[in-house]
């Protein structure tokens, strides 16, 4: 079952990273900074392409009549999912360094802001109302990397994070192009 797997995992995540942490925690530091990153791009290459191709896929899948409600709320929770992926090492650095109050407040914040924004959007908005309140929501995981890496290593490495975000940015940027501008409009349509 799925959930048995991923409570699973998050407890040999935990285990990894204690006995990490009390071996070397210069190691750790590297290890969360680099596995962030790398799940940073990830979920940037995720987001863009959903963000740029769903809208042919669900237009050859559905039909074209579909694409224009849906294409909005679609990009925004791509992004917002991009978001919370970002924070997986985090969390379970978090975690197994016994700073299990970040992640309580981690959930907290999501909470208290996916419920004020979805009530004061989605009566008015609708679906776009509610993927917007969710990408709100999950943008509080950027902030919760910078609050672990502050209290598990004493610091934040702002350089490694800023090249990151540069580089991520012009990747991003360029995926955008290549798949909006000139995959998308050669996509195939489904029988």
């Amino acid at each position: 079952d799925n959930v048995e797997r991923r409570q699973r995992a998050g407890i040999g995540a935990r285990i990894v990273v204690r006995r990490v942490a009390v071996r070397d925690a210069g190691r750790l530091h590297r290890l969360c900074t680099g596995g962030t990153a790398l799940s940073f791009q990830a979920a940037v290459v995720f987001a863009v392409g959903v963000g740029a191709l769903g809208g042919p896929f669900l237009g050859s899948w559905l039909g074209p009549e579909y694409i224009a409600p849906v294409l909005g709320p679609l990009r925004a929770v791509s992004a917002g999912y991009a978001l919370v992926a970002v924070n997986v090492v985090a969390f379970y650095t978090a975690w197994g360094t016994g700073r299990v109050g970040l992640t309580l407040a981690l959930h907290g914040l999501l909470a208290v802001t996916l419920a004020v924004a979805g009530l004061a959007w989605i009566p008015a908005h609708g679906a776009d109302g509610a993927a917007a309140a969710f990408m709100v929501a999950a943008g509080w995981n950027l902030p919760f990397i910078i609050a672990v890496e502050r209290a598990v290593f004493g610091a934040v490495a702002w350089g490694a994070w800023g090249r990151l975000a540069a580089g991520v940015g012009v990747a991003g940027a360029a995926q955008w192009w290549v798949t909006e501008d000139w995959l998308a409009p050669r996509a195939v349509s489904l029988p």
